[in-house]
This record gives structure tokens, sequence and C-alpha cells, in this order.
């Protein structure tokens, strides 16, 4: 599709963008979303910018090793895609969710101050976004990290059927379409069984 260079020459004059050597691999992610942070010099540039969402390159070939889903934008936030928006075509509006996990589930993190490593419920943890490091699995390395919170999504939920997923040492209270990493892949909490291995 495009490579690490493209990547880094598209971005060079953006600094909504973040470029992170990570020793084998680079990720090149936005941290800032104007109505300039997605527009290149060309049609070429524009699309490199659109498909830079946590994007990963190995280092020694320069090719793409991870891409995300392309960026994509509420109504008015940029032209051209509002321009393709057809008002008089009847539309299906739905909520954007991928499961969810209760407020009172427990999270593994780490205190970006103290170092101190805790288990504290979602619900904490949102409160106090830029204190903590969450303790996550990094599918391009294989390994588990703690790293930043990008992004919370704390709603009312009105899902009146719940799963608990008894763990040895925890309980996770989520939705039935709440997915977790096996060593099968990703799976929906309503798919899991005793049998599943998680990595």
């Amino acid at each position: 599709m495009f490579t690490l260079d493209q990547a880094k020459e598209a971005v060079k004059n953006k600094p909504e963008f973040s470029v992170k050597d990570k020793g084998s691999y680079t990720v090149i992610d936005y941290n800032l979303n104007t109505k300039e942070t997605f527009v290149g010099q060309n049609e070429s540039e524009t699309n490199i910018l659109l498909n830079l969402r946590g994007t990963a390159f190995d280092n020694e070939t320069g090719k793409m090793i991870r891409l995300g889903y392309q960026k994509f934008f509420n109504y008015g936030e940029f032209p051209s895609s509002d321009e393709t928006l057809d008002f008089d075509q009847e539309h299906l509006i739905t909520q954007k969710l991928d499961g969810c996990v209760s407020g009172d589930s427990l999270l593994k993190v780490k205190n970006k101050i103290t170092s101190e490593i805790l288990m504290l419920s979602i619900s904490e943890v949102t409160k106090n976004i830029d204190q903590f490091l969450v303790f996550s699995y990094n599918e391009i390395l294989k390994e588990y990290e703690f790293c930043n919170i990008k992004n919370k999504l704390v709603i009312k939920n009105s899902v009146k059927k719940w799963i608990m997923l008894n763990f040895d040492t925890l309980t996770i209270k989520c939705t039935e379409d709440h997915k977790f990493l096996t060593v099968d892949g990703w799976k929906m909490a309503k798919d899991l069984t005793e049998l599943d291995e998680f990595i």
C-alpha cells in the first residue's frame, strides 16, 4: 500500500502525527484531528494520512505490518467526506460499540508517577486517566506491556444481560459481544468456553 518512508514524508510537516520507533518497528498515529490533519499535498498523500491510525512498519524492510481501519469522520469534520452523503437515501443509524466491560471490573495498571502496580476498577481508572498506564497485550511483539490509555468511552449501558467470566484471580463482567484474545484469535464473550486459553 505504502512504505515507512512514504508515511514519514507525508507527516514531516504535520505535528499532529507522532512517529514512534519501537526498535524493530515504527508506529505512526495521529494525536490531534483538525480540518487540515488528513489533507495532503495531493490525493496520494491524503490517502496515506487517512490510513495512519496506529499503523506499524517493519524498520528493516520499511513494509507495513499493521494497518487499522481508515480514518472516518463525523458529519461536518471533513468536507470531502460530507460530499459523499446522500440525505435523500434512507439511512440506518446505529451506535458504534464493540462490546462493553462493566465499570466495576478490574484492570492491572501502573501509576505513572510512583510506578506502583495496582488492580483498580475501570471506573477508578477513567476518573484519573492521565495518571495510569494499562497492562495490555502487544500483538506485534507478542508480549504484555504497560501503555497509555488512548481513548475512553464511558456510557450508561441499558443492556440487561451481562456475562460473568470467572478467572483464577478475578471476575470480569461484560456484554456478550465484548471480545477477548485467545490462542485461537479474538472471540466474543458469548462464544467462550472453559477450554479456551487466553493470551
